[in-house]
């Protein structure tokens, strides 16, 4: 009895991480999740470790980035606007100090689990899109439509809409799940390529641009890390840029996706060149320019968003002040909060950990805090909920994994 029940508590971190990322959509069930989670680390991971600074940096850095929110409300003009700003990031602080409670609980293989269990949770997710799609395709007939109808509700916000997550982050938890597949293999090495093969139609399916992007990064990073001869490795990637070239010539929804125009005329709202590329282009414009306004100290925290309004009115970009577009990008946006300070402390968060990751040979932090700053260039990930909780559970759980590998390796010393 005793044995089984032991067997069962090692599974409970990857149950409930299980938990946790089948119920995103549901936010209280969520957080409730999240913080059953943390109470199991929390009475079950003892003797507790001190904090320390030099060792712990890696957990505390996104802390330290929630901080210089708080102190960014010093300077701002909106305080109601602001809190709900630092309301949102409540995730620097939560999950980093979840996982620091349980890295004396956790092992190597229950890390390992949670990642997988993750990819349980994105497997499940993709075939409730594609029953979905399948669905639509069966209810509006589009089997007889020989045109683009074909494939329509198989494709991009149609395919991801009925999981309530929007494709960029449909691509960034796909492209994670390869990155877990590729640098922790399974046993049965056959299903682990079926795996691989299956997120990466999916990937392309979803049709984010950056996903796809991102997805080549993937395996130019893999087959760095794997093969020695630099001649190979080259000769690899240039077949991969020359077999994506010649796909964008010869599918349609990705010709459609990557071959835009990145010209744009404010004044012209709803005609003209408009696509994804030219509108995050006007809008990287607006920021840049408001940046300048209030350099080097940032708006304060909410208030970066503000002066961008302002600015898209006096650009007259109709649809940037319509939609309230924010700086779909995280760099921008932080510095439009927080100056170059901010942007600073961002940077840090992702070069530290990086380096960090070169100097362990652990090629999937390494990888996973690459494809988040690819994301970071055309999203404002960490303003919104699916973007928030899963860089900070997961860059926790890495950096965990980290401790982890450090411990193992004093005690085996010892």
């Amino acid at each position: 009895m005793n044995l089984n029940k032991q067997a069962l508590a090692k599974y409970i971190p990857a149950i409930l991480t299980v938990a946790i990322w089948s119920t995103y959509p549901f936010t209280r069930v969520n957080n409730c999740l999240i913080w059953v989670l943390g109470f199991y680390f929390l009475y079950t991971a003892r003797p507790y470790e001190p904090l320390q600074v030099k060792r712990d940096i890696l957990l505390l850095l996104p802390v330290v980035f929630f901080v210089a929110y708080l102190f960014g409300m010093f300077w701002a003009s909106d305080p109601h606007e602001g809190w709900i700003q630092i309301e949102k990031r409540l995730s620097l602080i939560a999950l980093p100090a979840l996982f620091f409670f349980g890295r004396n609980k956790l092992t190597k293989e229950d890390a390992t689990r949670m990642m997988y269990a993750f990819v349980l949770v994105c497997l499940g997710m993709s075939v409730v899109c594609y029953v979905n799609a399948l669905r639509n395709v069966i209810v509006h007939d589009s089997f007889t439509v020989i045109n683009e109808r074909n494939y329509y509700y198989f494709s991009y916000m149609p395919l991801t809409t009925v999981a309530r997550i929007d494709p960029i982050y449909a691509s960034l938890y796909t492209n994670f799940s390869i990155l877990i597949l590729l640098f922790r293999p399974i046993r049965i090495k056959w299903l682990g390529v079926v795996a691989l093969v299956y997120f990466v139609i999916f990937n392309l399916l979803v049709a984010s641009k950056v996903g796809i992007l991102v997805l080549m990064a993937i395996f130019v990073l893999f087959v760095s890390s794997k093969i020695k001869n630099k001649i190979i490795v080259v000769g690899v990637i240039v077949f991969m840029a020359m077999s994506f070239f010649a796909a964008l010539t010869r599918v349609a929804f990705l010709k459609d996706r990557f071959i835009a125009s990145t010209t744009f005329n404010y004044e012209l709202p709803w005609s003209g060149n408009w696509n994804s590329t030219s509108q995050r282009l006007a809008i990287w414009t607006c920021a840049v320019e408001t940046i300048q306004k209030n350099f080097p100290l940032g708006y304060g925290t909410a208030d970066g968003q503000e002066a961008l309004h302002a600015t898209y009115v006096k650009n007259r970009f109709v649809r940037g002040y319509e939609d309230d577009y924010n700086a779909h990008n995280e760099f921008l946006y932080t510095w439009l909060d927080l100056g170059v300070f901010g942007f600073i402390i961002l940077m840090t968060m992702i070069v530290l950990p990086a380096k960090t990751a070169i100097k362990n040979r652990d090629p999937l932090f390494f990888s996973f805090i690459m494809i988040c700053s690819l994301y970071f260039l055309v999203e404002v990930v960490l303003t919104r909920r699916a973007g928030m909780n899963f860089f900070c559970f997961f860059y926790s759980l890495l950096a965990v994994n980290d401790f982890i590998c450090k411990r193992n390796a004093v005690q085996h010393d010892v």
